[in-house]
């Protein structure tokens, strides 16, 4: 079988224990930002944390084909953390 380090490398980060580390990465690097300085990016990520450190392992389940039964939750868009590129979505919907 052939291995894929970059795959690797994403399923190693992509656990609640590797989040948390992400996190105190994030909060150090922007600590000396107010919360209306930080990157919409960041903010949201911080802001929304809690629900990414919940969702991650079941939705790497459910990508790796382990656990079909998120699909209704995901597409219902309550289940996974939405970031602010899914704002424009928004916008779009309220303008038509």
């Amino acid at each position: 079988m052939q291995r894929d380090p970059a795959i690797e490398l994403f399923l190693e980060m992509m656990t609640a224990p590797a989040l948390d580390i992400i996190r105190q990465h994030v909060e150090d690097n922007f600590e000396s930002f107010e919360d209306d300085e930080l990157p919409d990016a960041v903010f949201s990520f911080l802001a929304e944390f809690d629900r990414y450190r919940l969702c991650v392992e079941p939705v790497i389940r459910f990508l790796q084909g382990k656990d079909s039964s998120l699909a209704l939750r995901i597409t219902s868009r309550r289940f996974l953390p939405e970031g602010p590129a899914f704002d424009a979505i928004e916008q779009m919907r309220a303008t038509c």
